[in-house]
C-alpha cells in the first residue's frame, strides 16, 4: 500500500526485486481496491493482503524503475519543502528577534528608512540563515535532477510553460500512478478542483477536505507563472480567452445580498442553457423577488429554449426556491455532492439577509477564469499521461510476445 513510509519501504525492495532478477517484483495494490477486498476483516491487513496475493496477484502492479521515479520525486519535493519551512522560520525569528532589539535601544538613533536597511544587513550576514538558504538550494537542485529522469516530463511537462521542477514535483508526486484515475473527474477531485452546487471546494468547519493541498498548491502556483510570464503560451492563451468568455456571459457587475448570492448564480446558470445572459447594467438585487423577477424576463425573452427538460425543469426548481423565500424569508436548499464523491448532500440556507456583495467584477472574473483554466489543464494531463500509459503498455505486452 503506497503511502506515507511505506512508499520509502517500496522503494527499496523494489530496487532490490530487480538486483535479484528472475522475474522477482514488488507489487502494490491502491488502496481503493484494498478497501473493496477487505470487507469486514479491517484490522488484520497482513492476513488480507497475503490472501489477495495468492487469490488475486491481477489486483497489484509491479513497483518498476517509472514507480521509483515517482516515489524518488515526492521524496525530494518533501525535502524541498522542509528547507523551505526552515529556512522562513530562521528569517522570521531573526526579524523578531532585531525588532525587539530596535524597541529596547536607549539611542532609537533610527532615521526613516534606516530600520529596513539595517534588517537587511542583519539577514544577509547571518551566517545560520545563509547555511539554510544552501541546503534549500542543494534540495531545489536534488528535485530538478529527480523531475528531469521522469518520462512524463520529458514526454508531457517539459514543453508546457509555466511548469518547472517545483510545479511538475508536486503533480508527479500526487498523481503517482494514473491508471487509478478512471476518469478525468477523478483526478480533479484529487486535485480539489471540482465543484459542489456550483461552487468550488474550500476547507470548511465541520467539511472532510479530501483532497491533495500539494497537488492544488502546485497548480495555483502553475497559474500565477501564467499571470507572470506565461507570454504566448497556450495555457496562458486559453486563460484569457476564458475570461474574455466569461465577460460575455456576465458583461456587468451585479451587486446582490450575501444571502442570496447563490440563488443569483444558479439562475444565471439556468439562463444560461436557454442561451440568455443578464445583461441590465447597475443591478442591485435585495430581495428574492427581485431575482425572481430577472428569471422571468430572461424565460420570457427565449420561452422555446426552456419550454422542455432540463431547462424547464431548472427554472420550475428556482422557482419554487424563489416562492419559498418570499414567503417563509429563507429555504433549506440540498446542495448535491459532486458525482461519485461518496459523500452525503448536505443543505444550506438561502435568505435575504447579509451585506451587499459584488459579483462578476474584474477580480471576480479572473477568479473563475483561473478555477476554470486550471480544471482543463488537469483533464488535459489526465488524457495525456493515460495515452503515454496506454502506449507503455502496448509497448511491454508486444515485447513479451516477441520473447515468447
Amino acid at each position: 500500500i503506497l503511502s506515507g513510509t511505506g512508499n520509502d519501504f517500496a522503494f527499496a525492495l523494489s530496487k532490490t526485486a530487480e538486483l535479484l532478477g528472475d522475474g522477482t517484483f514488488v507489487g502494490h495494490i491502491h488502496s481503493k481496491k484494498l478497501k473493496d477486498m477487505r470487507g469486514a476483516n479491517s484490522d488484520d491487513d497482513a492476513q488480507v493482503l497475503a490472501e489477495l496475493t495468492r487469490d488475486h496477484s491481477n489486483l497489484f502492479d509491479p513497483i518498476l524503475l517509472r514507480d521509483r521515479n515517482t516515489l524518488h520525486i515526492k521524496h525530494a519535493h518533501r525535502l524541498h519543502r522542509f528547507a523551505q519551512l526552515d529556512r522562513m522560520k530562521c528569517s522570521q525569528r531573526i526579524r523578531q528577534i532585531f525588532m525587539g532589539m530596535i524597541f529596547y535601544d536607549e539611542k532609537a538613533e533610527y532615521p526613516e528608512g534606516s530600520i529596513a536597511k539595517a534588517l537587511a544587513k542583519e539577514l544577509a550576514n547571518n551566517t545560520r540563515l545563509a547555511a539554510l538558504i544552501d541546503v534549500e538550494a542543494d534540495c531545489q537542485k536534488a528535485m530538478a535532477r529527480a523531475v528531469r529522469v521522469h518520462p512524463v516530463w520529458k514526454e508531457i511537462l517539459d514543453d508546457v510553460k509555466g511548469i518547472g521542477s517545483g510545479v511538475a514535483a508536486g503533480l508527479l508526486g500526487s498523481i503517482g500512478v494514473i491508471s487509478r484515475f478512471a476518469t478525468p473527474n477523478d483526478l480533479v477531485r484529487y486535485f480539489g478542483l471540482h465543484r459542489i452546487s456550483g461552487q468550488f471546494v474550500r476547507k470548511r468547519s465541520g467539511e472532510v477536505a479530501n483532497w491533495v493541498q500539494t497537488a492544488r498548491q502546485s497548480l495555483f502556483n502553475f497559474d500565477d507563472q501564467l499571470v507572470r510570464h506565461g507570454g504566448d503560451s497556450v495555457w496562458s492563451e486559453r486563460r484569457a480567452q476564458i475570461k474574455v468568455d466569461y465577460r460575455e456571459q456576465h458583461p456587468h457587475r451585479i451587486k446582490v445580498r450575501d444571502g442570496l448570492k447563490h440563488l443569483l448564480r444558479g439562475v444565471a446558470g439556468a439562463l444560461k442553457m436557454g442561451g440568455v445572459v443578464i445583461a441590465e447594467e447597475g443591478l442591485e438585487l435585495k430581495t428574492a423577488t427581485q431575482i425572481g423577477e430577472l428569471l422571468e424576463q430572461g424565460v420570457a425573452s427565449n420561452p422555446s429554449a426552456f419550454a422542455k427538460p432540463p431547462e424547464a425543469e431548472i427554472v420550475n426548481h428556482y422557482r419554487e426556491i424563489i416562492a419559498k423565500i418570499t414567503t417563509d424569508g429563507k429555504a433549506e436548499v440540498v446542495l448535491r455532492k459532486a458525482r461519485h464523491s461518496g459523500e452525503k448532500d448536505k443543505t444550506q440556507k438561502w435568505h435575504e439577509k447579509g451585506d451587499l456583495l459584488t459579483l462578476y467584477s474584474d477580480g471576480h472574473i479572473h477568479k473563475m477564469a483561473r478555477w476554470r483554466t486550471l480544471t482543463e489543464f488537469t483533464r488535459w494531463l489526465w488524457e495525456a499521461m493515460t495515452e503515454m500509459d496506454r502506449k507503455s503498455r502496448d509497448n511491454g505486452q508486444a515485447q513479451e510476445s516477441q520473447a515468447a
